[in-house]
């Protein structure tokens, strides 16, 4: 006999029932996969075969071999902005805006999920940045300076001034740009503070990135590569009309930007760092709205969102061929949620709120429960999130399989 789905009332989130036995036993069918709204993929979002995705104030862990959904992760009173993973995948760290707009990081241990530290400050940050060796933790702010902490021990180890931090694969240096004085980049030494910038300096720039012995440099239409030495002598210029973004591949092999189309679109153009030789450039996303990170040294994974579809797409490095599309199509506004014994699953399902189960075991449809007013309610207000302590207010209606 069917499960039946009963309406009983109104809490402040939705209950997630057995969430571990979701992530480890449930089979692995087409609607376990994510779909989001307007999904953001950082820079530093992905190793060991996982990526993080933050989507309207809530962040989620992804397989790129398959896309299944791993973890996903709504804290009240926290507006996720950014996940980031260590480079060994031990780590995940959640940034962005906690109640009233202060700084939050939370940082879990992906083994068993545990919350092992939380970074509290005064600004806004973008995306907290594991150093490529994993011992260190930067938290890039809006603030003068960036804090840096012992992974080991997750305390703080010095606040460099700057923000904007890139660290070089081999975590000798991290590059800062400077809000004091004449804007220009520095260099300092991650493992004891102190300053290496050249004599001659580095000019400010839209975007930068630190390779081991060399910078690259973003601003107007090109990309200018010079060395670390004194005086800073230029390796190379390369066209990027309009850069949006720099990553480079973990061995530190290939150089990506997000570029301009000339039509409001994006592209994805790679380099070799050895001699900066164009390797291949395809598109990545149809408007403005674009993000990447290097899931391995031959792979890659974009985001990109317009108002009829949402895509968070793994790519071949090689020779730019779309491996997988990581969500399924746009129009899940809720999390898939486990009955107590995981035989169900329900999940509410485009803006007229109506609310879906299936049987866990092979997927079978089993119920609908048309257009919750309440729910509808939520779906608006997500759309127009425009603060992050608007989470607090939510409501969403608490389900019972039975």
């Amino acid at each position: 006999m069917k499960s039946k789905l009963v309406r009983v009332g109104v809490v402040a989130t939705l209950v997630v029932s057995s969430a571990a036995w979701a992530v480890t036993q449930a089979p692995d069918y087409m609607w376990r996969r994510p779909a989001f709204y307007e999904p953001y993929v950082g820079r530093f979002a992905s190793a060991s075969g996982m990526v993080g995705v933050a989507d309207l104030g809530s962040c989620y862990v992804v397989r790129t071999g398959d896309g299944f959904l791993v973890k996903a992760f709504a804290i009240n009173g926290f507006y996720c902005g950014a996940a980031s993973l260590s480079p060994d995948g031990r780590f995940l760290a959640l940034s962005g805006a906690a109640y009233l707009g202060s700084l939050r990081i939370y940082v879990y241990e992906i083994a068993d999920w545990t919350r092992v530290a939380v970074f509290t400050g005064s600004d806004y940050t973008g995306e907290a940045i594991f150093s490529p060796d994993g011992r260190y933790l930067l938290e890039s702010s809006a603030g003068f300076y960036t804090p840096v902490y012992d992974v080991a021990t997750w305390t703080l180890q010095r606040s460099l001034p700057g923000q904007a931090p890139s660290v070089s694969p081999d975590s000798r240096l991290v590059a800062l740009a400077s809000r004091t004085g004449s804007p220009s980049i520095h260099l300092f030494r991650l493992e004891d503070g102190s300053e290496v910038t050249p004599p001659s300096g580095y000019p400010h720039a839209g975007y930068h990135l630190l390779g081991n012995d060399w910078i690259a440099l973003a601003a107007n239409d090109e990309i200018r590569i010079e060395t670390l030495t004194e005086p800073p002598q230029v390796i190379a210029t390369l066209y990027a009309p309009q850069i949006f973004r720099l990553v480079i591949s973990p061995d530190a092999q290939i150089l990506a930007g997000v570029v301009d189309d000339g039509n409001g679109g994006r592209l994805l153009q790679l380099w070799e760092t050895k001699g900066f030789s164009s390797l291949r450039i395809w598109t990545i996303s149809p408007n403005n709205y674009a993000g990447v990170a290097f899931a391995s040294n031959d792979s890659i994974v974009s985001s990109n969102s317009t108002s009829d579809d949402a895509r968070v797409d793994l790519w071949r490095v090689s020779d730019g061929t779309l491996l997988l599309p990581l969500n399924t199509d746009k129009g899940i506004y809720t999390a898939l949620v486990y009955s107590p014994d995981g035989s169900d699953v329900v999940g509410g399902f485009g803006p007229n709120g109506n609310i879906l189960a299936w049987r866990a075991s092979d997927g079978e449809y089993v119920q609908m429960i048309a257009g919750s007013g309440r729910l509808t309610e939520l779906l608006e207000i997500g759309k127009r999130f425009d603060r992050p302590c608007a989470v607090t207010r939510h409501v969403e209606p608490k389900l019972i399989l039975r």
